[in-house]
């Protein structure tokens, strides 16, 4: 089995599509213990870099789902703390648990150079909910006035999910930046327990990312 799978790109459609293509290429079916996960393609320990998370293009047009649809994720579901009736949690939800978004925006202005910035996704009520968050830390780190973000996904969705989830933690990085202030986006660096392509996912995330062919005329 290969553990250890590196992704290094500029764009986070580029990182994006080389985690899908990594899988495709060398994923391992393994047993979730669940049946409605069972059959799925999967990346075991890896890590994936965005050198630039906001230079374009940041949504790749392989992804099933538009920008627009990015950009609402990113905000609904990371920055804002809501929750739609049926939903037991979102990430915004969480990040914004306890105030710990606002307090570490707060010491963050006081002082950048702690590493303390770590937000934690997920308390301990919800080790029972029928799917627990799948995105666990989002941790950051002042270096040379920009921001560096750090995150954990123990469970990733990358064909279906992964494009729009960076996205997502591009715009929080961002907004945190933001209201530092003097603070640039740096580098983001993932890491993930479990990288997958759900098995009725598989024919048709091969078939997106199928090498085209080239036609050569001849005389």
């Amino acid at each position: 089995m290969n553990l250890g799978t590196q992704i290094k790109e500029i764009t986070i459609a580029n990182a994006w599509e080389g985690l899908v293509s990594a899988c495709l290429e060398k994923g391992v079916v393994l047993n979730t213990g669940r049946d409605i996960r069972s059959g799925a393609k999967s990346l075991v320990g890896g890590q994936v870099i965005v050198e630039d998370p906001l230079a374009e293009p940041m949504v790749s047009d392989k992804f099933v789902n538009d920008r627009a649809f990015c950009e609402t994720y990113a905000l609904e579901y990371l920055l804002l703390d809501t929750i739609q009736p049926g939903e037991d949690y979102t990430y915004g939800n969480q990040i914004h648990k306890n105030g710990q978004l606002e307090k570490c925006i707060k010491k963050m202005k006081e002082n950048p150079n702690l590493r303390t910035y770590c937000l934690e996704v997920g308390e301990p009520s919800l080790f029972d909910a029928k799917d627990p968050p799948c995105l666990r830390l989002v941790d950051f780190r002042v270096i040379d006035h920009s921001l560096y973000t750090f995150f954990y996904f123990r469970s990733w969705d990358i064909f279906k999910a992964a494009n729009a989830n960076l996205v997502g933690i591009a715009r929080l990085t961002e907004y945190v930046a933001k209201e530092v202030g003097n603070l640039k986006v740096g580098q983001m660096t993932g890491f993930f327990k479990d990288a997958h392509i759900y098995e009725n996912d598989l024919e048709y995330a091969s078939e997106v990312f199928k090498p085209k062919s080239v036609y050569h005329k001849t005389d």
